[in-house]
């Protein structure tokens, strides 16, 4: 398996899925390579909307992209 998260959402949330299934229950360190900060919010959005949702609607957890760790100590995206 590649160590980065690089792909398409759905590569994304197969590689997170298989770190999930490995043990994981945190992921640290996601940096965007983009041009400006608004780009930058633009694709932690995307990731949140994308690919947390996803993982934390699969695991019974909360789908709100905003929500910080799961219940299940899943991963998310911390609030603002």
């Amino acid at each position: 398996m590649d160590n980065n998260l690089v792909g398409s959402p759905e590569e994304v949330l197969e590689k997170v899925e298989f770190l999930h299934d490995a043990g994981a229950d945190h992921l640290a360190c996601i940096t965007f390579c983009v041009g400006s900060v608004a780009e930058y919010f633009e694709q932690l959005e995307a990731f949140a909307e994308q690919v947390i949702a996803p993982y934390r609607a699969a695991h019974g957890a909360s789908a709100s992209p905003r929500g910080g760790l799961s219940a299940e100590g899943g991963v998310g995206v911390a609030g603002e």
